[in-house]
């Protein structure tokens, strides 16, 4: 058994019911607290996954299980934290999560990179949207929704090109593995894929 605290967000109750259905746990009980700012939950591990295809170990997340692809092209900070977010949730679902990154948007790969809010006084509100994002969401920032990503087991692809042109050297990667490709992995990927998210695509000089 164990125990959880949630912030009551409106939506997570259902959330957590939903994810433990598909990773054959089981929620046996929930409460929120008296100013209804917090959501305790009560989950018992489970051994085996049922209800959703052939029954295997829980260890191995869901058997036959979904793909999803998330193109990033852009590092404005404003476009890349709820596609993130919503990679994070299918690789708590169990599901295979693949990941690319072109042109800008390789910069968020780089270790220390900060994405700032796009336009010409972005950089004036960056550590206020930041400061809502995490706060006020309860989302993580992207650096740390990729490394989250990386401990879940997604597939990282870089597009190489975009590496050279925009001054990110492979011994500077976040992750720890990551494959290099480009527009043919992308399209097959996304052919093979269940779900697909994108952000925006931003044309920016190096």
């Amino acid at each position: 058994m164990v125990e959880v605290v949630f912030k009551n967000d409106k939506g997570i109750l259902r959330d957590l019911s939903v994810w433990c259905e598909a990773t054959g746990n089981k929620l046996v009980a929930s409460e929120f607290s008296e100013d209804a700012k917090e959501m305790r939950a009560l989950i018992q591990k489970g051994s085996k996954i049922e209800g959703r295809g052939s029954e295997v170990d829980s260890s191995m997340r869901v058997g036959g299980r979904k793909h999803v692809c998330l193109l990033i092209s852009t590092a404005d900070l404003e476009a890349l934290v709820l596609p993130l977010d919503k990679a994070l949730a299918a690789a708590v679902m169990g599901m295979q999560v693949h990941v690319c990154f072109e042109g800008a948007g390789v910069r968020i790969l780089k270790s220390g990179y900060r994405p700032t809010v796009s336009g010409f006084f972005g950089r004036i509100f960056t550590s206020r949207v930041e400061a809502d994002i995490k706060v006020g969401n309860g989302c993580p920032l992207p650096s740390a929704a990729i490394q989250m990503l990386e401990e879940l087991g997604a597939q990282f692809y870089v597009c190489g090109p975009s590496l050279e042109r925009y001054g990110v050297g492979e011994e500077h990667l976040l992750v720890n593995s990551v494959t290099l490709a480009s527009m043919v992995t992308w399209v097959d990927l996304m052919a093979s894929s269940d779900v697909n998210f994108f952000t925006k695509a931003v044309f920016e000089s190096a």
